[in-house]
């Protein structure tokens, strides 16, 4: 046949493309290389963002990936599987189809073309789609179509819930996992006596014994004691509580002989108090009126920690504040 314009050649060739890449690829058998039975990341320029939590003690933060359109499209390199910084290969069909009429191009045809760039591109100045995933590769002369985008990230944080259990611990002050109830109010709660199967007898205030929620084998009860600074009898055991979320705070020491929190602030109440001993690894001593020392809580000399109720908040010599931040 003898065609007598080049838009009936242009037509002949438009229409024996589909037919002409089905051979070369079973002339080239082209894959994207040793990356298994898809072509993975050799194909794939896209941005992969895996969902998943961090080691935060309360809360979980994720990671949201966006991606805008900024602009227009615009044809990139040839002989390559990826667009450049801030650029991305049109995914749908329909989307190529656009890109070509924008761009002012002829749309060709959608199909399964192995040893061609994959996802959409132009070839001879006609654009196609490649629904080819598997053996998709750049070609000399196939340059793909890309699209403009913007990445912007945010970070969202959402809150975990904090699992409580208690347990009765070893005989001694300590827990080997957790710590001490250290309030009469939780340690004859239901919750607690619920979950150690015990019943609450009483409180006491006694040097004889270590502070905290304990449990006497020979009453078969719990009973709390006030006294801070006791002696250890190890025929009661402590009740420990663990939790999966603890809130965690940061403490520091000030400096000896001031009244002031050198950074941070301070702390409120006993119950923080006596978690920045423990966060310092040092003993709550006892909380009192203590004239001639900051107020709140402070580390002794000899390193022990006090809560003072007294308002006088004067500096000493001997102790240092303990502030929370």
């Amino acid at each position: 046949l003898t065609f007598g314009s080049a838009r009936a050649s242009a037509l002949i060739f438009h229409q024996l493309l589909p037919e002409m890449l089905r051979i070369l690829t079973l002339l080239t058998l082209a894959t994207c290389g040793a990356c298994g039975a898809e072509c993975g990341e050799e194909c794939v320029n896209d941005v992969n963002v895996a969902s998943g939590s961090s080691a935060a003690s309360r809360s979980q933060s994720l990671l949201q990936v966006a991606k805008t359109q900024t602009g227009g499209y615009e044809i990139g390199g040839d002989n390559t599987q990826s667009c450049s910084y801030q650029r991305e290969r049109l995914p749908t069909p329909a989307e190529c189809m656009e890109a070509a009429g924008a761009l002012g191009k002829n749309y060709g045809f959608t199909g399964s073309y192995a040893g061609w760039p994959r996802d959409c591109f132009m070839y001879r100045d006609v654009i196609y789609f490649n629904e080819d995933q598997v053996t998709c590769s750049g070609r000399d002369s196939a340059r793909l179509i890309c699209k403009r985008v913007e990445t912007t990230t945010t970070t969202t944080t959402e809150s975990l819930p904090n699992v409580v259990s208690y347990e009765i611990g070893a005989p001694g002050f300590d827990c080997a996992v957790g710590h001490v109830v250290s309030t009469h109010v939780e340690c004859a709660s239901s919750e607690l006596l619920t979950a150690v199967g015990l019943s609450f007898s009483n409180w006491v205030s006694t040097h004889n014994l270590q502070f905290g929620c304990l449990y006497s084998s020979s009453l078969h009860s719990l009973f709390f004691n006030y006294y801070e600074g006791g002696s250890v009898d190890y025929n009661y055991m402590p009740v420990c509580k663990t939790e999966s979320s603890p809130v965690i705070r940061n403490f520091n020491i000030g400096v000896f002989d001031t009244n002031s929190c050198a950074a941070g602030n301070p702390i409120q109440d006993v119950e923080l108090c006596r978690e920045a001993a423990a966060f310092f690894g040092e003993v709550f001593s006892a909380e009192g009126s203590y004239s001639g020392y900051p107020q709140g809580c402070f580390k002794f000399l000899n390193g022990d920690v006090y809560w003072n109720r007294h308002e006088g908040n004067l500096p000493s010599p001997n102790a240092a504040p303990i502030c929370m931040g």
